[in-house]
Formats: structure tokens, sequence, C-alpha cells
């Protein structure tokens, strides 16, 4: 009977060495499984940050290319204008063109 009491008692033994290394391991797998899921939620924070510098910058570079297109248009109107000033002078006067 004692030896049965030794062999049961053996074996809560192991079995509560058994329970305290899977506490161990579950809690180590818990604290690491907090510390993925701070490094993710830093991640998607800074993917976000980069998504709005991404939007801040298209905006500008389409700001700009605006007012390019705004300036080369006022440019060319202006050029034609001239043209258009010169080709009436020419013709009312051909003489003053030709001798600067």
């Amino acid at each position: 009977m004692e030896d049965k009491h030794k062999k049961a008692t053996v074996e809560v033994d192991v079995l509560k060495d058994h329970l305290a290394l899977q506490r161990q391991v579950t809690r180590q797998a818990q604290y690491h499984k907090q510390e993925m899921r701070g490094k993710l939620h830093e991640l998607l924070e800074d993917l976000q940050e980069e998504r709005d510098t991404k939007q801040a910058i298209y905006s500008e570079m389409t700001r700009q290319h605006q007012d390019l297109e705004q300036q080369s248009s006022s440019r060319i109107q202006v050029l034609e204008e001239e043209v258009a000033k010169l080709k009436t002078t020419t013709v009312n006067n051909p003489r003053s063109s030709a001798n600067p």
C-alpha cells in the first residue's frame, strides 16, 4: 500500500511540475502575443503616416502641375497676342517692320 502511495505522490509531483511548466509557457506566449500586437499597432501607424505623406505629396504635385499649366496657358495667350499684334503691324506698315 505504501508503494502505491509513493507512486501516486510521485505522479502528483510530476503532474504539478508539468502544470507549472505549462503555465510558464502560457505566460510567455501571452507576453509575446501582446508584444507582437504592440509591434503590429506601431507598424500600422507607420503605414498610415506613409500613406498620409504620399497623399500630401501627390496633392502638392497636382497643385504644382495645375499652376504650371495655368502659367503656360497664360504665357501662350500673351505670346499669341504679341504675334497677332506684330502681324497687324506688319500688314499695316510693312516698311517700318523691315527697317528697325
